[in-house]
């Protein structure tokens, strides 16, 4: 056989597509005719070719290796979005789904609003808040009860291989645009002051997703939220502190890295004379650390935060 054969194959699907765009098909497991283990040998020449440029593979449907192979290929591609076919797959695979669960839009409003944060189903999100809206549900009903529920849940599937980071990313983008709605059509005024709250990711750090979903959550559990973002430096989480008179200063930290900077802004807080208390968490964060740091509470999640948010401020 040719040792350059691969290589040539590969060259020509390159060209063809560059140079004519058509579709392109061709058979692959000649390539391992005479090799040990091909269906691995199929399954890599498999992916490579789909990279060159292949459009309809010529392939056993059967062969597990080469299913897993498509589905990932079309992950890394960009033919699978943000690998979210792939992950719930995967997700499948892993943790058997608990339940067969009904259409979404056969739910009562808020189980509906709940499972769609779930599923993810961005397109629909807003429609189902204005219904809820003009069904009587208020904003804290639709934030606990379809809002706040979704990410508990998605937080336990998270944490036990059921759900993957694709998912969350999708479902936090559906809540987000729930929660925007909610925003344009109840003005903050319209629902009860229970605090201010400041939150921020520290210094150096630069991973906010737990921190926005957090926010939100607070935003539209009563608190009046400053976020001020991403790789915040310590003395403008203390001036803001201040000059906001805050109840409650959120800290997120992702990285063992950057946790010495909850520390640093601790710190800063006690002696600038701030009656803020602190709040933190994220990924490195432990409830340990925030008994070394000094810090007030620890939140493994958003709905955790909102919980401890409403003690602080003597609401629950």
């Amino acid at each position: 056989a040719d040792k350059n054969a691969c290589r040539e194959v590969l060259k020509t699907l390159q060209l063809y597509r560059q140079h004519l765009g058509y579709p392109s098909t061709m058979g692959l497991s000649n390539i391992s005719f005479g090799l040990p283990n091909r269906p691995l040998i199929n399954s890599t020449f498999f992916t490579m070719c789909l990279a060159a440029g292949l459009d309809a593979p010529i392939m056993n449907p059967y062969d597990e290796s080469m299913q897993k192979a498509l589905k990932a290929s079309a992950a890394l591609l960009g033919d699978d979005p943000c690998g979210l076919a792939f992950s719930q797959d995967e997700a499948n695979l892993a943790v058997p789904k608990k339940a067969a669960v009904m259409k979404t839009t056969d739910l009562p409003i808020l189980d509906a609003i709940k499972q769609a944060v779930i599923e993810g189903e961005k397109d629909i999100i807003v429609g189902l808040v204005v219904q809820a809206l003009q069904e009587g549900k208020t904003g804290n009903e639709i934030t606990e009860k379809g809002l706040t529920a979704a990410m508990t849940e998605i937080g336990e599937d998270f944490g036990s291989g059921r759900m993957f980071l694709p998912q969350v990313l999708l479902s936090a983008e559906t809540m987000r645009a729930a929660f925007d709605k909610l925003k344009e059509l109840i003005p903050a005024s319209a629902e009860a002051d229970k605090g201010t709250f400041v939150i921020a990711t520290v210094k150096g750090d630069v991973h906010d997703l737990g921190k926005n979903i957090t926010g939100a959550l607070l935003a539209n559990s009563g608190f009046k939220v400053i976020d001020l973002g991403k790789d915040v430096e310590a003395d403008t989480i203390v001036e803001t502190a201040i000059q906001q008179d805050a109840d409650v200063v959120g800290l997120a930290a992702l990285m063992t890295t950057t946790m010495p900077q909850i520390d640093k802004v601790i710190d800063k807080l006690q002696a600038a004379g701030a009656r803020a208390k602190v709040m933190i968490g994220g990924a490195a964060v432990t409830q340990d650390y925030a008994d070394s740091c000094g810090a007030d509470a620890y939140a493994a999640d958003g709905v955790k935060a909102v919980k401890l948010a409403k003690q602080i401020v003597g609401v629950e």
